[in-house]
């Protein structure tokens, strides 16, 4: 009787384990609103940081994201604004859509009310690539 006590404490303790492991990166918040702690962006000219045009915010202002897959932001500037959104399971990407213009951020880091999302954008202009990078990390 001990020993399938044991074998059952030790499948119960596999299960566990390959519970924990097996954690899949889902997006946490379908609502509610996000305090956006920070707000990086970057921008690199032919491979190359631009100082001059990076900059970091800390407590940035607030995003509300809606069951409706709608959502607005207030940034920490007193600027606002609305926006769809959506979100693709398999790819872990999040679609934002302001004004006709789209963004897609990775998860990077999700967490029970933290979030890590990170947008990359490449333009050239005049043959010289511009890449922006823009990271965000939101709690509730």
């Amino acid at each position: 009787m001990k020993n399938v006590k044991n074998l059952l404490i030790l499948i119960a303790v596999a299960f566990t384990f390959a519970a924990c492991t097996n954690l899949e990166k889902i997006l946490i918040f379908q609502d509610g609103i996000w305090n956006v702690d920070q707000r990086t962006n970057e921008v690199y000219v032919s491979g190359i940081l631009n100082v001059s045009q990076t900059d970091t915010l800390k407590d940035d202002g607030t995003i509300i994201f809606n069951k409706n897959l709608t959502g607005s932001y207030t940034e920490g500037d007193g600027d606002t604004g609305t926006f769809t959104w959506a979100y693709d399971k398999e790819a872990e990407v999040l679609t934002v859509v302001e004004d006709g213009d789209s963004l897609f951020y990775d998860v990077i880091d999700t967490e029970f009310k933290a979030q890590k999302l990170r947008s990359e954008t490449v333009t050239k202009v005049l043959g010289i690539e511009y890449r922006d990078v823009r990271t965000l990390e939101i709690t509730r």
